[in-house]
């Protein structure tokens, strides 16, 4: 049984044996038969697709961030160094990279080392199109996780330009944030003197004509200036310190007026914050503000003191009335500079001193309109002046309160001898 299937499928392998020998000779033949050029060709394609070698990528060159700030990286040995600025001065560091392939990017994470021997922060390379594009933009993002600490330097300046108005105060230009800025301890304060801190009229402070409000504003001679607001301070732009952005805000850099050269003038140092951004207080407010000295400011308003309580209007004396016996606008208490005291109640006692007299037209036969005050057998005057009534003698007084004076005879009294309402 066994021989009889030799016999019976001996055809069929030597069919195929010979049929194997007749392919292998055609290819062989046709190998053999290809023209030199395109031999070159085909053992030229043959390599590329089994040894194919990518260009080697080089990080060197200059860079910048989107502070402006500038970064260098070149090769170390087998790593590469970056040396870059900071608000310390400038730093380098080391790091080495291990590119893996993200669609048409390539992208390599890595621990850096900086020149302080700090290792907290990573470097994320990326290299965009890097087969597709002649020149590929490369950025580098340094980071340890703070986001006020992360820095992106890239290879092309344009990467960073920017389509808010506010990143021009980078380039020197704080159009942005010029005008006059205020807070509620210098409104309170002006309020409480009813208008005439710094020795200003409240017509100063409602038509905004007063130099107490702290303004960044363009100064022809100058350029860019900071105005200090009460301690009457001007200050100019460093050209020499670049403004740096933090998070969402700038801060620039000033120097004292007029002490330029060797000897750089007192440097004051102000932070920008743009609505709704918090500031270095902590706090976020739909107004631009400025920061300095540990004090927040926020953009002026017209008509701020409309969010203020009216003050207290000083009740005046009514001298027709106090010429006629009705003394009721001259109670209360009145004080000196010297600590000396009258208690005058509305029937015209005096406490502890004696009573009011009046005298009739004392307004038309005295230069200053008076009453007597009586005690006993004797009597003083005292001169009464309203408020704005200037002493015709010479006033040391404050003249938009009452006053009243004590005295035997008309003169320019001292200041310390004006009585005052409490």
């Amino acid at each position: 049984m066994i021989k009889r299937l030799d016999k019976k499928y001996l055809w069929m392998i030597i069919a195929f044996v010979s049929a194997v020998l007749l392919i292998g000779g055609v290819y062989l033949y046709s190998s053999s038969n290809i023209q030199p050029d395109h031999q070159k060709e085909f053992n030229q394609t043959s390599k590329t697709s089994s040894s194919s070698k990518e260009k080697a990528i080089d990080l060197s060159g200059e860079y910048v961030s989107s502070a402006r700030d500038k970064a260098k990286i070149q090769k170390d040995g087998k790593a590469w160094k970056i040396d870059y600025e900071t608000e310390d001065g400038p730093v380098s560091a080391t790091f080495s990279t291990n590119f893996k392939v993200e669609g048409a990017n390539k992208v390599s994470t890595s621990q850096m080392k900086k020149s302080d021997g700090n290792t907290d922060f990573t470097v994320t390379v990326r290299i965009f199109k890097y087969q597709s594009d002649k020149d590929p933009l490369i950025t580098v993002t340094m980071s340890d996780k703070d986001p006020d600490h992360e820095m992106v330097f890239a290879n092309r300046k344009d990467f960073f330009k920017s389509t808010n108005p506010d990143d021009a105060v980078l380039d020197g230009d704080l159009t942005t944030f010029s005008g006059s800025y205020s807070n509620e301890s210098i409104e309170k304060q002006i309020v409480d003197s009813g208008f005439k801190l710094y020795g200003y009229s409240p017509e100063d402070y409602y038509n905004h004509r007063t130099t107490v409000f702290p303004s960044i504003y363009s100064d022809k001679d100058n350029g860019w200036s900071f105005w200090s607001g009460a301690t009457n301070v001007q200050f100019v732009l460093n050209k020499d310190k670049k403004p740096k952005k933090a998070g969402s805000t700038y801060q620039v850099y000033f120097v004292q007026a007029g002490t330029t050269g060797a000897s750089p003038g007192q440097e004051l140092i102000v932070t920008l914050i743009p609505e709704n951004v918090q500031g270095p207080d902590g706090v976020v407010s739909p107004l631009r503000r400025i920061f300095y000295h540990q004090a927040s400011f926020q953009a002026y308003q017209d008509k701020w003191w409309e969010a203020y309580p009216e003050p207290k209007k000083e009740a005046d004396l009514d001298i027709a009335a106090i010429n006629n016996g009705d003394f009721s606008s001259l109670a209360g208490t009145w004080r000196n500079a010297k600590g000396q005291e009258m208690v005058i109640q509305e029937d015209g006692t005096v406490k502890g001193q004696g009573r009011l007299k009046a005298v009739p037209n004392s307004d038309k036969t005295s230069k200053v309109p008076y009453v007597d005050l009586r005690v006993g057998e004797t009597g003083v005057a005292v001169g009464l002046f309203k408020i704005g009534f200037e002493n015709p003698d010479g006033d040391q007084s404050d003249k938009s309160k009452p006053r009243l004076v004590v005295t035997q005879s008309a003169g320019n009294y001292p200041a310390d001898q004006y009585f005052y309402r409490q």
